[in-house]
């Protein structure tokens, strides 16, 4: 059996996005992949760089010198980090694997593999690429026939083995097993982020593009997680991070009977359509306490644009359902300098939130990511440096239009700046109302 690290890469995205509470708590991926590897009879390490103040040399300090593999998950600011943090690995333990996975990594595997250290980068859902990767190399076998990797070969010629396999059924994935991050935390001090199901059943351009198709898990296995999460971490609330919790789930009925007996309070995202009274209820009376709504833009040229399965006249009408709402919270998303966003539709955006009180906006400049149509789009137009603007993304991209905000769309980057002010100040406002004091 393998001894594998996995490494948390340094971030404060979540400060920026305003999600402070979840800044520092246990990530479920990473939960993931070292529940199915510890199953599988492998030991593992957790190497949390957020919480160092300096990271890079604490996680050279830190890393198992006996580690026969070495993963970094990734977020959207990880590139350059990972750039150093593998080339001194490779110095340190030059015999050891280095593996890279998650979000970024994934939608640009032949880029990690030709500007990093790293051996391998797995694409998509990791648990079962990883597992069999682990297997193959402790036992010093060639990888090529598992599925769902990049790598370079001796040659230089890069190698995608196809896609990654993956859990139809997520009851077979097993329950998540946190107990690891009781060694650098206690109890309590965490809201947690659970993902109920995977995948996405919209084909947003802007977004990456899902490895999977929608699945979800089942009550039981929702209420043996969440009660573990209750008693032995003293969760009181969650915040559900699927893509959608609300439309297309097959399963809603049993999983909101599921949350009202465990009786803690939840947040979940979900799309402005097919929302009524009726459904909010629901919700609420399961304890949701902040529905999170992707509103994105309100143009209908800029939404089909975008391929979003919604009409301007559908999301203004739930928008209305929403107001009427027993909510305590309700939180509207959106995307500044989205393509195809005008001038006209923003002065309508900001108009909208500022006359419907119970609506909190929360705007971000839109940030092409790799894996996403409009980034491969922007690539083979504008044939930019790929490893040189992965390198500038940071916590500070939220907050700034694009460099490619002119490509994208018609609105002058002052007028963006100004939107995104006007909005930040509405919200603000919002928050300052009681009522409005939810934080899941």
């Amino acid at each position: 059996m393998s001894l594998v690290s996995l490494v948390i890469p340094p971030t404060d995205y979540s400060v920026e996005l305003r999600y402070d509470q979840y800044a520092e708590a246990p990530l479920e991926g990473i939960t993931a992949l070292r529940s199915t590897l510890v199953r599988s009879g492998h030991s593992v390490q957790v190497l949390d760089c957020r919480r160092a103040a300096e990271p890079l040399e604490w996680l050279m300090a830190s890393v198992n010198a006996e580690a026969d593999l070495v993963g970094f998950t990734t977020f959207f600011d990880s590139f350059a980090f990972i750039e150093q943090a593998s080339e001194k690995l490779k110095s340190l333990l030059p015999r050891v694997p280095v593996v890279v996975g998650g979000p970024l990594a994934s939608g640009t595997p032949a880029c990690f593999v030709r500007e990093t250290a790293a051996d391998h980068v797995v694409v998509g859902e990791g648990e079962r690429t990883l597992e069999q990767l682990v297997g193959c190399l402790s036992a010093s076998q060639t990888c090529q026939s598992v599925p769902g990797i990049v790598f370079a070969e001796p040659g230089g010629t890069m190698r995608d083995t196809g896609p990654a396999g993956v859990f139809d059924d997520l009851s077979e994935a097993g329950s998540l097993d946190w107990s690891y991050a009781k060694e650098w935390t206690s109890p309590g001090r965490f809201s947690f982020m659970y993902s109920v199901g995977r995948g996405c059943h919209g084909k947003c351009i802007y977004c990456c593009r899902p490895y999977a198709p929608r699945r979800f898990r089942r009550q039981q296995q929702l209420f043996r997680d969440l009660q573990y999460l209750r008693e032995a971490w003293g969760m009181r609330s969650v915040l559900l991070n699927d893509s959608d919790f609300v439309q297309g789930n097959p399963y809603l009925d049993e999983h909101l009977r599921v949350l009202a007996r465990l009786g803690v309070d939840w947040g979940c995202f979900t799309i402005p359509k097919g929302l009524t009274p009726e459904l909010l209820k629901r919700l609420s009376g399961a304890g949701c306490k902040n529905l999170r709504v992707g509103v994105e833009v309100l143009d209908d040229s800029a939404l089909r644009a975008n391929h979003r399965p919604v009409t301007t006249d559908e999301i203004m009408k739930n928008l209305q359902v929403l107001e009427t709402s027993d909510l305590d919270k309700i939180t509207c998303y959106l995307l500044l300098g989205l393509p195809g966003e005008t001038e006209r539709a923003l002065e309508r955006t900001v108009a909208v939130f500022r006359e419907r009180q119970r609506l909190v906006p929360r705007a971000f400049f839109f940030i092409p990511l790799p894996g996403s149509v409009v980034y491969e789009r922007l690539r083979e137009t504008l044939r930019f440096d790929e490893p040189s603007y992965l390198r500038s993304l940071n916590s500070s991209s939220l907050v700034s239009p694009s460099q490619f905000a002119e490509h994208l769309c018609s609105v002058p980057t002052r007028v963006l700046e100004d939107a995104h002010e006007e909005l930040r100040r509405i919200e603000q406002a919002r928050l300052q109302q009681s009522s409005c004091a939810i934080t899941v």
